[in-house]
């Protein structure tokens, strides 16, 4: 016996006899026979000419063919095309090997036509049900598929989906019409009927109710069948698929291998010097799947594999035309993160534009302010990809997602998102590992499931004049990159449908879009640019009347300590006091509130009480610092995962940031600080990712402004801004720099000898967040003031004050004297407007010395 008749046997049962499963409304019996009749009632409204049908109930290879197998009867026919799934036109070059049929693996024509038949001397022995296809690209992957020999007409739903799933869409092979096979119809309208743009010709409806049949139009099947090739039984007449046979919410969701099983990723940014993982395309026709360059990979799955239609050329039946295109995971990758609303993958956009194409033309959509190209589908596993991918893990890990309604026709994306309720993810669509950008088995699963279920990223951030009124016409929606949008004309604005912030009541409500009431947008900030000695800065920021102005996100006594509401009742002296210090800088640092934030400048990424900063991303400096250089917001990571663990997790860890360093810290300068990092398969990558070399200061810029984006940027906004445990988390946090400044030591003693009071150690706190250099400068000039004033009294408290305006840089100073002519401390109004609530019962900061009581962390 053959190695090949093993396989066969293995797949279908000793013999070869078994069929595969296509269930036909309880006409199971007429499988058994060549002679029994078609399946009229899985078809519905299709009138099929009864001479048509009894050609069919005849024909060999369909599923009425014969169950035995017969080792002497004569040969079936059988021919196909090669193509690509996303380059239709192209034909590959390479071998190709169907076993049985062909003995050995020959070219691939240059027409890509494989024919076995009677002319050319080979075909497939009767009765065989199914064999294996090997294609072996020149210079590239070698894919491999599990082939039957067993294909309806067009008009039966069974005969569909084969022809989808040849064209390497994964509609399944059955005749039920589930949510995969309603994608794969929607993604072939795209493809080859639409040009990648949304209802362009034929509208992308597969509105299913549950009681009504679907209707799929003769243009939708008349474009099949030419994209496939056609069967002389084809009918192409509008087939109604009854709704006995759609069940778009199908719990269980069998895994089509539409990424050919392979954990696709961006390898040069977890080693440095490695390829990214791409597609052959026509040309250039390598490949890297998995880390693997052109690897063989097996290209069907159980449920999902081809189907070809054979015929007997002795009973005088004419050819049968077939299709298969081989995939391109990396390409369908790219296709499903878009359709998924995560238009990062598209990479840049001049202003918001909204990306109506997304297609593999090297050059798709408009071109940007700079006379740049976006939303091209490259088939290469890019920065854009890993970015689109990790976000997709990040959205897969919320409550819920929104849901497209593709039976309308609004032009903007928003829309279609509004008009259907959001759905809680549960099953393969929730995701549960790391946020490692790789698209292991489960995220392959999930992004399936997702494309069945229609589901959508749940936030959508979007530029407008208004957040009260929406107009269409002006909207730039789905803003993802930091400089989609980068004039400061409009504001960011958010629709979440996630469920993972409470939007607190004042905030709430509905607003009207094209004369549609909708949830009221969360206002987000804008985008503010940002130069310095000629670097090119700018991105997000949180300020002024973008600020939530509410008691929960400002710093009070309440989100400070978990008590005292803002008026401070309740406090202790040093609870009190030690707030007077954290507030003042907080005036400054982030205006009072919580949900100041900025994603603007050289640091990426700045939030909380000290405005702890993520990653560097250029400096004025001649040479710049390692854009790997450790900063506080890692050191905040490190002492959060590892003293609040649980407040960590939900707003920062299950999003795929940690610290390289645990904690505990050593302060350095009085401040912790560490590198950040991200998840990989196998262990952990820097921020900045693996490229980065300490001769190359910037290398791996680009990627640290992935704190930039607009999508990172609302997660830690909306954490900022609703989770109380988190705010008193970072208040603990901005203690414990309090607690290192004192510590410093200053000859034999520390800085806690010579700062006494509460306005002096509020001066040196707001100058040492400026920057760290500030204490050592402080720690010089206070040794001279000990030396010439070795009595603590006010007099020395005054000249330890003059000490730390006189250390401090130029902008922190002037904050230091701000600071020291208080009374009190700010309330009512803020900086650049902002809206204070607090009215501490005894609002009073104090320079005298030996005033200040801390209540240590």
């Amino acid at each position: 016996m053959s190695i090949f008749q093993d396989i066969i046997d293995s797949l279908m049962g000793t013999g070869g006899g078994a069929v595969p499963a296509t269930p036909n409304s309880g006409n199971v019996a007429a499988q058994a026979g060549a002679g029994a009749g078609p399946q009229a009632g899985a078809v519905g409204a299709t009138n099929q000419p009864a001479t048509q049908a009894m050609a069919y109930a005849g024909r060999r290879g369909s599923n009425h063919a014969p169950t035995a197998t017969c080792a002497t009867c004569g040969l079936q026919s059988v021919r196909f095309h090669l193509g690509w799934t996303f380059h239709p036109n192209d034909v590959p070059q390479g071998t190709v090997q169907l076993r049985p049929g062909m003995p050995a693996a020959e070219p691939i024509p240059a027409n890509g036509e494989i024919v076995l038949d009677q002319a050319a001397g080979r075909g497939i022995p009767q009765g065989t049900r199914s064999a294996r296809l090997e294609v072996n690209i020149t210079n590239g992957p070698t894919y491999q598929f599990d082939v039957f020999f067993d294909l309806p007409p067009i008009h039966e739903p069974a005969g569909l989906k084969r022809r989808l799933t040849n064209l390497g869409l994964y509609a399944g092979i059955d005749e039920y019409f589930g949510g995969r096979a309603l994608w794969a119809i929607r993604a072939f309208k795209r493809i080859h009927i639409n040009s990648y743009t949304r209802n362009a010709t034929e509208t992308e409806d597969d509105n299913v109710d549950g009681t009504t049949a679907l209707i799929l139009s003769n243009a939708l099947l008349a474009a099949v069948q030419t994209a496939h090739g056609a069967h002389p039984d084809d009918v192409t007449a509008a087939l109604a698929v009854p709704e006995n046979l759609i069940n778009r919410q199908r719990t269980a969701i069998a895994n089509a291998g539409m990424f050919m099983g392979l954990p696709l990723r961006r390898s040069s940014y977890e080693a440095a010097g490695a390829t990214d993982d791409k597609d052959p395309v026509p040309g250039s026709t390598n490949a890297v799947w998995g880390g693997t360059a052109n690897p063989t990979a097996t290209a069907s799955t159980p449920g999902y594999e081809i189907c070809l239609g054979v015929y007997d050329e002795t009973e005088g039946e004419p050819p049968i035309a077939n299709r298969i295109n081989l995939p391109q995971p990396v390409h369908m990758l790219q296709f499903a993160l878009f359709e998924t609303g995560h238009w990062v993958v598209a990479g840049g956009r001049a202003n918001g534009q909204t990306i109506t194409r997304f297609g593999p033309a090297a050059t798709v959509g408009a071109t940007n302010a700079a006379g740049g190209i976006f939303a091209s589908m490259d088939g290469d596993f890019g920065r854009s990809t890993h970015w689109g991918l990790r976000e997709f893990q990040c959205s897969a890990k919320l409550p819920q997602a929104a849901v497209e309604d593709v039976t309308v026709t609004e032009p903007l994306y928003l829309q279609r998102l509004i008009t259907l309720d959001p759905s809680t993810l549960f099953g393969e669509a929730q995701y549960g590992g790391d946020v490692t950008g790789t698209l292991n088995a489960d995220t392959a699963r999930a992004v399936q499931d997702w494309l069945d279920r229609r589901y959508r990223c749940p936030v959508v951030i979007y530029a407008a004049p208004s957040r009260d009124y929406l107009n269409p016409a002006t909207i730039r929606e789905n803003i993802w990159r930091y400089n989609d949008w980068n004039t400061t004309a409009l504001r960011m604005y958010a629709i979440d449908r996630s469920g993972a912030f409470t939007i607190p009541a004042v905030y709430s409500g509905q607003v009207m879009l094209g004369g549609q009431a909708i949830s009221q947008p969360v206002t987000v900030g804008d985008y503010s640019p940002y130069t310095q000695n000629a670097r090119v800065y700018g991105g997000p920021r949180t300020v002024g009347n973008h600020i939530w102005e509410l008691d929960t996100t400002e710093v009070t006594p309440q989100t400070t300590y978990g008590t005292g509401g803002y008026t401070g009742a309740g406090l202790t002296a040093a609870q009190l006091s030690t707030f007077k210090v954290i507030r003042a800088a907080a005036h400054f640092e982030c205006l009072g509130h919580y949900d100041a934030l900025n994603a603007y400048d050289r640091v990426t990424l700045s939030f909380g009480l000290c405005h702890w900063t993520l990653a560097v991303i250029g400096h004025a400096q001649a040479t710049p610092p390692p854009v790997n250089q450790a900063r506080e917001m890692g050191g905040l990571f490190s002492f959060l995962e590892s003293q609040h663990a649980a407040t960590y997790e939900n707003t920062i860890g299950r999003f795929g940031l940690s610290a390289q360093t645990s904690w505990p810290i050593a302060a350095s300068n009085g401040a912790y600080t560490s590198s950040v990092t991200m998840p990989t398969e196998t262990g952990t990558v820097l921020l900045t990712g693996a490229s980065f070399a300490t001769g190359n200061n910037q290398s791996g810029v680009e990627d640290n402004r992935y704190g930039h984006t607009w999508s990172v940027y609302y997660r830690m906004l909306m954490a900022n801004r609703t989770n109380a445990d988190l705010q008193q988390a970072l208040a603990v946090f901005a203690r414990k720099r309090i607690e290192n400044i004192l510590n410093a030591t200053v000859g034999t003693g520390t800085v806690a000898d010579y700062l006494t009071s509460e306005k002096a150690i509020a001066m040196a706190y707001r100058c040492h967040i400026y920057t760290t250099g500030f204490l050592r400068n402080l720690r010089r000039r206070l040794a001279t003031v000990g030396a010439s004033n070795p009595i603590h009294n006010q007099a020395r408290e005054e000249l330890a004050m003059d000490a730390v305006e006189a250390a401090a840089a130029a902008n922190a100073a002037a904050h230091a004297r701000e600071i020291r002519g208080w009374t009190n401390l700010p309330q009512n109004r803020g900086l650049i407007g902002v809206q204070y609530n607090l009215n501490l019962d005894d609002p009073s900061i104090s320079g005298t010395v030996n005033s200040f009581d801390f209540d240590a962390p």
